[in-house]
């Protein structure tokens, strides 16, 4: 009773209110109880009295109480340390259990309440190969399987999003607090019980039931909720998609003294949920894209009214980026990672949209982190469709180009103070460009040439003329020491170096460049990628080469297939004035011969030495159906060449099928 003190018609201490003779004498009694070291005598009557005592500690989150929640989270610790099981029967014992722990949901703001859930829930203060943890065991699983049946997730996140409802708001602790703090809590509570067996049973709600994830994303996306909540609602929701991300989790575990500390793998139990958990996001990903399109947040409307720009040292920004636009952000870049059909539902207006913040906010490098991996993910991917919104219809390539600066050449190029805020906006995002422009460069020159990027980009009149422009800058930019002499450290095992020497080191001559194999192309993300094998060059999209295949007389390569030669060409021509209609290819030097697939009509139609082809002719040679001329055993199969170079210089082709234009391999 010293401690709880209830009804003693005192109102519950604040921080700055002075000490009460009631308070001290709460304190003697917990510093009694809970010495550093106790002893024999004190720890035998505490055996008797556990039990009792962890039932009616709970008493001081009555609202007639006046004591103070740090003496009971003392008094909880400890009992927890030395006698966990006892402490689960006296909370079990009446069937209170719900009780008790939605009287402490209730205070939930307060700082030690928060660390009273995890003691008591995820039993933090006990290794987990000790003996006294595994001795509660049987009566941790019953205290858990009741909270279980409680619902105590879906409580917390209605305390998350609606906290004036379930909260004490009457101190000094506002429902944001608590709001806060219910999400903290949940990410601490997810991130324990996935390391245990039973977190698969309680954390089930998470994926086979909608509600929480629904509650979160309606508050998420209203921009009537205070943005704290919409933030705190936002960051369990990437925790969420991060957390389940992974089959396992890798746990440090201490050695005997003297000994170096284990890595070891954990099953993540949150993992089975994880596909549910992405489906149910899916269910609501065009409100969330229309949140981020169309962002407001209560700072946006206060930098409106005032009409006052927010000034830093060295620049200025009218509205505020916020953190909840970050946290919207990194959830659609979580679940474009999740799953790959995520970036095809993005519609053209976030894109543009996302883009433009790049430049507009070109010193958040937090955004700029984001924007990146996003670039990166679709690009990995290679998923035709949502490829073909980025560059076609958002132009993403171009985007970049336009927005990128060179590296000055002389004292002219240097920006001065009195530049326009655009030219300081480039200059500033200059790395996160030309970072997406070498990703993007990457991509292409490890994927064949049939594929969309790279016949995109070959026919990308201005993406040929910037090339050698950026290689330039990126071969300036990774000078080791700028060109200057820096004196190098010794070579040390990895864990006795200091991290900052590993960046500054110099790079080994097999790391160097700037293509797949090097350290900067393994610090933008490709690690084990190698060029495209069948191009002659390790960067096919190079404007230099591809000058030379133009000039060359015959613009075509040989390459011999067993007994027959194939005439191989240089990346086609698209034309995109209707991409999805049509589009033309050369296939020999002769600028009559071509042919045209029609995408609407599904017709074939080509022409060779003034001779028309099409789908209702079966054209063979010698009378040797094509298929079998062409029977390379590649995956090329279904329409694998159109010229042949035989005795009589003549075409064989069988145009009797149609083919689908994005399957299309020559």
């Amino acid at each position: 009773q010293f401690i709880t003190q209830v009804d003693t018609g005192l109102p519950r201490p604040l921080p700055s209110d002075p000490r009460t003779e009631q308070l001290k004498l709460g304190y003697k009694a917990v510093v009694l109880l809970t010495p550093d070291e106790p002893n024999e005598a004190l720890l035998s009557i505490l055996s008797k009295k556990a039990s009792i005592i962890s039932k009616q500690i709970f008493d001081i989150f009555q609202d007639n109480s006046a004591g103070s929640f740090y003496h009971a989270y003392r008094i909880l610790d400890t009992l927890l340390r030395c006698f966990p099981n006892d402490v689960y029967e006296g909370i079990l014992a009446d069937g209170n259990v719900t009780r008790r722990i939605e009287s402490m949901l209730r205070y939930i703001g307060y700082a030690p309440v928060h660390d009273m859930f995890l003691v008591l829930i995820a039993l933090t203060p006990l290794a987990r190969n000790s003996q006294i943890y595994n001795s509660c065991a049987l009566n941790r699983w019953s205290f858990l399987e009741q909270l279980r049946e409680w619902s105590l997730l879906l409580r917390i996140t209605e305390i998350l999003v609606k906290p004036s409802d379930y909260c004490n708001t009457e101190s000094y602790i506002s429902a944001e607090t608590h709001s806060t703090a219910a999400a903290q809590l949940m990410l601490d509570l997810i991130e324990k019980l996935s390391l245990e067996e039973i977190g698969e049973i309680f954390l089930r709600p998470l994926g086979h039931e909608t509600i929480i994830i629904d509650l979160l994303i309606t508050t998420a996306v209203d921009v009537t909720c205070d943005d704290n909540i919409r933030r705190s609602s936002s960051r369990l929701l990437c925790f969420l998609l991060r957390r389940a991300a992974e089959a396992e989790i890798v746990c440090i575990v201490n050695a005997q003294p003297g000994q170096q500390p284990q890595q070891t793998f954990i099953p993540n139990r949150l993992f089975p949920m994880r596909e549910r958990i992405v489906l149910h996001i899916e269910t609501r990903l065009n409100e969330i894209f229309k949140a981020v399109i169309q962002f407001k947040s209560n700072s946006d409307i206060n930098s409106i009214e005032t009409s006052t720009a927010i000034k830093y040292s060295g620049y200025q920004v009218d509205v505020p980026f916020t953190s909840l636009r970050a946290t919207l952000v990194e959830l659609i870049v979580l679940m474009v990672e999740s799953d790959e059909a995520v970036a095809t539902s993005m519609p053209v207006e976030l894109w543009k949209e996302l883009m433009s913040w790049s430049v507009k906010y070109a010193f958040n490098s937090i955004y700029h982190a984001l924007f990146y991996r996003l670039i990166f993910s679709v690009l990995r991917q290679s998923q035709e469709q949502a490829q073909r919104i980025i560059f076609q219809k958002a132009k993403l390539a171009s985007f970049l180009i336009d927005n990128y600066i060179p590296f000055p050449t002389n004292n002219a190029d240097i920006p001065k103070k009195d530049a326009d805020p655009l030219t300081i906006h480039r200059h500033a995002a200059r790395g996160l460009l030309m970072n997406s422009l070498n990703a993007i460069r990457l991509q292409a020159s490890c994927q064949p040439p049939t594929t969309f990027l790279r016949q995109f980009l070959a026919s990308h009149q201005k993406w040929n003329e910037f090339l050698p422009i950026l290689t330039n800058d990126t071969d300036i930019q990774q000078r080791f020491g700028m060109g200057i002499t820096v004196t190098m450290t010794d070579n040390k095992p990895a864990h006795n170096v200091n991290s900052l020497s590993l960046l500054i080191s110099e790079p080994k001559p097999e790391d160097g460049g700037i293509d797949h194999g090097s350290r900067f192309a393994r610090s933008l993300g490709f690690y084990d990628e190698t060029p495209y094998p069948n191009d002659h060059n390790s960067n096919d999209l190079d404007i230099q080469t591809r000058s030379k295949r133009k000039d060359s007389p015959s613009n075509s390569r040989q390459t011999s297939y067993d007994d027959f030669n194939i005439e191989e060409h240089a990346p086609w021509d698209f034309s995109y004035d209707d991409p999805e209609d049509t589009a033309t290819y050369p296939v020999t030097s002769s600028p009559d011969d071509k042919f045209l697939l029609n995408k609407k009509s599904e017709d074939l139609d080509f022409t060779y030495h003034g001779k028309q082809y099409n789908n209702s002719h079966d054209v063979q040679h010698n009378d040797i159906p094509i298929e079998e001329l062409y029977d390379d055993d590649d995956e090329d199969d279904e329409f694998d060449q159109l010229l042949v170079n035989n005795s009589n210089n003549d075409i064989s082709a069988n145009t009797t099928s149609t083919y689908d234009y994005n399957e299309l391999d020559r």
